[in-house]
């Protein structure tokens, strides 16, 4: 199901209320706070972010939203063997960012828990160990030596979707390449596309 901006409003309402509610802010502070709220709210719901990492055999998608450092198994994670087709590579692409605006809103309205540091790092760790065993790696660090990541950005106004290949910088740290390597990817041309347009940003990352 779609999640309108109507439903994205009414949630991000209560909660601003709800957090104004825990302050004891009054006058110009209190005004301050609120319109911070509201311009991080409108920041975050102008996209849709999921991830995408490429490991061995294993292409692993995750949905992502800045309101949420560390969602843990509250995050949608899809995994397919590398060699997918593109059709079902894009399909899978658009679950997770379909997914990303399910979060923020689960998020707004108090569905979906922000896990502290040490428990996100923890549940990432278990992650990580996980899909290096079986990938066949020795330990996490030789994973992410081979590992290539592209980041995946959806406009919630006009629809493009970014493809964007990352360069690892350090340990599991990936960047953008740059705008000459992010590919902007029309709504509506079908997953197989999309797919194929993931495929070509593997080929970039370094």
């Amino acid at each position: 199901m779609t999640i309108s901006d109507i439903q994205l409003q009414q949630a991000f309402d209560a909660f601003s209320s709800a957090e104004l509610a825990k302050t004891a802010l009054f006058g110009e502070e209190r005004a301050a706070y609120a319109a911070a709220l509201r311009d991080t709210f409108e920041q975050y719901r102008s996209c849709e972010h999921g991830s995408l990492l490429c490991v061995g055999n294993i292409l692993s998608l995750s949905s992502r939203t800045p309101y949420v450092g560390y969602a843990g198994d509250q995050a949608l994670t899809i995994e397919m063997p590398a060699d997918a087709g593109d059709e079902m590579l894009g399909t899978a692409a658009l679950r997770v960012l379909d997914a990303s605006r399910q979060m923020m809103l689960d998020f707004l309205s108090g569905q979906l828990r922000a896990l502290e540091r040490d428990e996100g790092m923890a549940f990432h760790q278990a992650e990580m160990n996980d899909l290096s065993a079986r990938c066949g790696f020795k330990n996490v660090a030789a994973m992410l030596k081979a590992a290539r990541s592209v980041a995946l950005t959806r406009a919630a106004d006009t629809g493009v979707t970014r493809v964007s290949p990352l360069r690892r910088v350090k340990a599991d740290y990936f960047e953008g390449m740059g705008a000459d390597f992010d590919v902007d990817v029309a709504p509506g041309v079908g997953p197989a596309i999309l797919g194929r347009c993931i495929r070509k940003a593997l080929v970039h990352c370094a």
